[in-house]
């Protein structure tokens, strides 16, 4: 579950991800499509936490 995340590479830059919010139940499948530039890439490296998390929380069973 992503509650109010917000992804910012760089100190200087503008978020990537802006007040994102997501809920994926148990053993629900779901797939991330979209645009070049879209944040697809960065979805991925929150949840993995490849990435510093500005703003918000990333919860992995009830985990945060």
């Amino acid at each position: 579950m992503f509650k109010e995340l917000q992804l910012q590479y760089n100190p200087d830059d503008k978020p990537v991800l802006h007040d994102m919010s997501l809920t994926v139940k148990k053993a629900e499948k779901i797939g991330i499509c979209g645009r070049t530039g879209a944040g697809k890439s960065s979805i991925i490296n929150a949840l993995l936490r490849m990435a510093p998390i500005t703003h918000g929380d990333v919860f992995i069973n009830d985990l945060p």
